[in-house]
């Protein structure tokens, strides 16, 4: 089990997935919200816009082109939410967040009636994602005392740096897995403090779709990936930040 902390970063957390051949037509949003209404009780929809570009030798043109509608189920709190459409499940938990353990029962609960409402022939895609704001009460920094990760320059123009972002694809030994880092600076929310986003994203992309019942096992694997790289990535300084949790009892997460 991964370390837990008093004053977390995290923002926002995230399991998605991507079907093929979903049966699904427009009662399907209505229905799934009557099966999880009691914990997502206000309904809303996201409209989808996109933008094509057209370039020849003689003109230029920008159409925007409307996409299929996301429908939203948001918790009476909303810190919690459940994305829907074809082919497309998006189950994300805002803060306040809880331990992994306590909100993974929510995601699989959803993803079964998701399944048996719409019975794809399998996930083709899904990914597991983190987002983390980090805040630092000082106006500088060496990164080196808060990160493993961080923008290193050569010697002749100066360790100073301004804003920056890092992303990197990272080997991680979880067949079928891949790993996106994404790390730079964010707008701070005082004056006198300086900000940081670090976006941690296992994807799984194995290749054979996954059924249902296969995929609570890759599921404990992206988390475990999410976890080794947002400890791998900080300092015990940062730690301190944070304020570790030593017992078991604490609903508060950690990445």
């Amino acid at each position: 089990m991964g370390k837990r902390y008093k004053i977390p970063p995290l923002v926002e957390a995230l399991c998605e997935f991507y079907f093929q051949g979903s049966h699904w037509d427009d009662a399907v949003p209505g229905r799934l919200y009557e099966k999880i209404k009691p914990a997502y009780p206000q309904r809303r929809q996201l409209e989808q816009v996109g933008v094509k570009i057209d370039i020849s030798a003689e003109s230029e043109s920008i159409t925007k082109k409307r996409g299929q509608p996301r429908i939203q189920f948001v918790s009476d709190d909303k810190s919690r939410l459940v994305q829907v459409a074809k082919d497309l499940l998006v189950v994300n938990h805002l803060k306040p967040y809880p331990q992994f353990k306590k909100w993974e029962p929510d995601i699989e609960a959803i993803l079964r009636e998701y399944f048996s409402l719409t019975q794809p022939s399998g996930i083709v895609r899904f990914g597991v994602r983190y987002i983390n704001n980090i805040v630092l009460p000082y106006t500088s920094i060496k990164m080196e005392d808060y990160f493993k990760i961080y923008p290193q320059l050569p010697e002749a123009v100066g360790r100073s740096h301004g804003p920056f972002m890092l992303r990197i694809e990272i080997p991680v030994k979880t067949a079928g897995h891949r790993f996106l880092a994404t790390f730079g600076n964010s707008a701070p929310q005082a004056p006198d403090a300086l900000a940081f986003m670090l976006d941690l994203y296992d994807i799984y992309d194995g290749g054979m779709p996954l059924k249902c019942e296969d995929i609570h096992n890759e599921i404990r694997k992206a988390h475990d990936n999410v976890e080794t790289v947002f400890e791998s990535s900080i300092t015990d300084k940062l730690r301190d930040l944070f304020e570790e949790v030593k017992n078991d009892d604490s609903n508060n997460g950690k990445s």
